[in-house]
């Protein structure tokens, strides 16, 4: 498994497409790229090795959907273990903030 990425709005709206059983053209499409080269740009997409993980991360049940919390430290933690909502940096920055939090005991 490669380094996680965070995925790109129109990227994460392909994949959530392509997911839902749309074919590779309607995904990019409907995640708004051009309509004239969406056959090819979904087939180049699917070279992506971050979109590859995302689908096979679907496949194995992530929804990306947030938890319903009132914890703002719960949904930071998610927030932190999303692979495709932030990058790397912005996860540290999460981490560096929860810091600050004291733990529940």
């Amino acid at each position: 498994m490669m380094t996680p990425t965070s995925l790109k709005p129109r990227q994460r709206a392909f994949v959530d497409g392509v997911h839902r059983g749309l074919s590779l053209a309607a995904a990019a499409r409907q995640a708004g790229y051009a309509a004239g080269s969406a056959r090819q740009t979904g087939s180049r997409l699917m070279q992506h090795p971050a979109i590859i993980e995302a689908l096979e991360r679907r496949r194995a049940g992530y929804t990306g959907m947030p938890p319903v919390t009132d914890d703002p430290r719960e949904f930071l933690i998610w927030c932190m273990y999303d692979l495709e909502l932030l990058g790397m940096r912005e996860r540290i920055g999460v981490a560096a903030f929860l810091m600050a939090y004291p733990t529940r005991a």
